[in-house]
């Protein structure tokens, strides 16, 4: 039964009559409504930047979009980018997005972090990623 309901959700998702609008209040439901105000901005913020769809966005966008937060706070930096890489996952779960671009800019700095500790070992390159907030075993 579950696996029809996530059919039928990604095959709503997938008409073309679903916008970035629609997408972003399904995403958004039932969540507190400061954080609802929150990923709401930073999401218009980052659609406005790209300057076009979610459904067309690169990692080069979230890439430069990141880059453009640079003088905010990191806390806020790193808010702000959870948030979207949050509506890429749901996006992408829903099967609004093919792909999700947020996991690949995960999988860089993954992969920067294993060559930066070169012959140290899996247990380094766990430590080195655990301090910039996530294990790579959980991704």
């Amino acid at each position: 039964m579950a696996t029809a309901i996530v059919a039928s959700r990604q095959a709503a998702l997938s008409a073309p009559e679903i916008t970035d609008t629609r997408l972003l209040q399904l995403w958004l439901h039932g969540r507190l409504p400061r954080t609802q105000r929150a990923y709401r901005t930073d999401a218009a913020r980052f659609l406005v930047f790209a300057g076009k769809r979610l459904q067309h966005a690169t990692l080069a966008d979230l890439q430069a979009f990141a880059d453009s937060r640079a003088d905010l706070a990191p806390a806020s930096q790193a808010r702000t980018l959870a948030a979207i890489k949050s509506l890429f996952i749901f996006a992408h779960k829903a099967g609004y997005l093919p792909v999700n671009v947020g996991a690949a800019s995960n999988e860089e700095r993954r992969q920067a972090l294993l060559e930066a500790v070169g012959g140290q070992g899996q247990s380094s390159a766990t430590a080195a990623y655990a301090t910039v907030g996530s294990s790579p075993d959980n991704q």
